[in-house]
Order: structure tokens, then C-alpha cells, then sequence
């Protein structure tokens, strides 16, 4: 059960921080954030699968410059491989030279929000990954990680509005 939780909290933090490199690159940027949040995935087995899920939504309008839908898409990636990786050598081009080569190295919506294709466009996403790795580790670090205790608040009151507490401690969803 205790492995379990940590999974659990595990993934949860690192879609918080995923979404909120989105979120601190768009803002970076001057792109619009319509909205960002993360949630458990229902029946997850946690062995298996991510335990968390998360989202950001970008007004498509704000910015049409190609390196900074590249920076937006690839900076969810770029955080969460900080985070888990906590290596300071993600600043350098050639660290992300050959991930972006699968599709498996974003998500569906990651790859739809840079718009641009694995292997097509893997060196401008490998160059903007490097950018952002720099912003996150450095001027924008505080950003990211007050993003990212945000979303996990959001999604604990969220969680919270949904479930009822009865005074011997079980829970009943709402």
C-alpha cells in the first residue's frame, strides 16, 4: 500500500510540474493561459501507468512565432524531466538532441501544442528544449514551482469538493 502512495504522489507531482512548465513558458512569452489543472486517472494501476493526468489550455490567438509554440509544447517535458532528473546538463542541446526522434517522447496534445512531428522537427525541438531548460532551471525556477504546488492545491480542493467525509474517516463520492 505505502509503494503505492508513493507512485501516486510521485505522478502527481510530476503532472503538476509538467503543466506548469506550460504554464511559466507561455506566461514567459506573453501567451495567454486559458486554463491548467491535473486529476487522478480513474482505476490507474499505479504499477503500470501514470496515476495522474493533467492539462493546459493556451488561447491559440496569443502567439503565432513557431519557436514559441515549440518552447510552450516542449516545455511540460522539459520541466518534468528536471524535476525527476534533477540533472543540470538539460541546459545543453545535445541532452535532448536525440529525444524527440519517438513519438512516445510527448504527448499527443504536447506534440499538437508545438506544433510539429517527431523526427521532422526534432533539432528545433532539441534547440527550444535547451532554451527552456536554461529559463526553468534559472530565472523562472520560483515560477515553476509555485505552478506547480498551485495545480496540486487546485486539484486537492477539487478532490475535496467532490468527496464527502464521514467522522470515522471513510470517504463516499459526492
Amino acid at each position: 500500500m505505502m509503494k503505492i502512495q508513493r507512485i501516486n504522489s510521485r505522478d502527481r507531482r510530476g503532472a503538476a510540474m509538467h503543466e506548469a512548465g506550460h504554464i511559466v513558458i507561455a506566461e514567459h512569452f506573453c501567451v495567454d493561459v486559458a486554463r491548467a489543472a491535473i486529476w487522478p486517472t480513474p482505476r490507474a494501476n499505479a504499477l503500470d501507468e501514470k496515476t495522474w493526468l493533467g492539462r493546459v489550455q493556451i488561447f491559440a490567438g496569443s502567439e503565432s512565432r513557431p519557436d514559441v509554440w515549440r518552447a510552450i509544447g516542449v516545455a511540460g517535458a522539459v520541466a518534468e524531466a528536471i524535476w525527476f532528473e534533477r540533472d543540470d546538463r538539460a541546459v545543453e542541446e545535445n541532452y535532448w538532441e536525440f529525444v524527440f526522434d519517438e513519438p512516445a517522447a510527448m504527448s499527443p496534445s504536447d506534440w499538437k501544442l508545438c506544433r510539429a512531428e517527431p523526427e521532422i522537427d526534432a533539432d528545433g525541438l532539441a534547440a527550444a528544449a535547451a532554451v527552456v531548460a536554461d529559463l526553468l532551471l534559472g530565472e523562472l525556477r520560483e515560477k515553476l514551482i509555485k505552478a506547480a504546488r498551485r495545480l496540486i492545491v487546485e486539484a486537492r480542493m477539487e478532490r475535496a469538493r467532490k468527496l464527502k467525509c464521514f467522522d470515522d474517516g471513510s470517504e463516499v463520492a459526492a
